[in-house]
């Protein structure tokens, strides 16, 4: 996720993420690393999975928050 050019923002404070592999049908959370707005999922895909789904979340110290969903964010081989 990026912030908007001249937004009020604080500092972000906490940063979720979680993935999926059946289309959204179930979630399971991803391990974020880094601080600040520098963060990294760290994901393992199962064998056989064929999509990775995505669902984020960010929470600043202002209190403002987003969350985003991407079904099918990117297919595996």
């Amino acid at each position: 996720m990026q912030r908007q050019e001249a937004g009020d923002y604080g500092r972000t404070r906490r940063v979720t993420v979680q993935v999926s592999y059946d289309d959204g049908a179930t979630w399971r959370p991803a391990p974020v690393l880094g601080t600040g707005d520098q963060r990294t999922a760290v994901l393992v895909h199962p064998k056989g999975a064929k999509h990775v789904s995505l669902r984020g979340s960010v929470t600043d110290s202002r209190g403002n928050t987003a969350e985003i969903t991407v079904i099918r964010a990117y297919a595996l081989r």
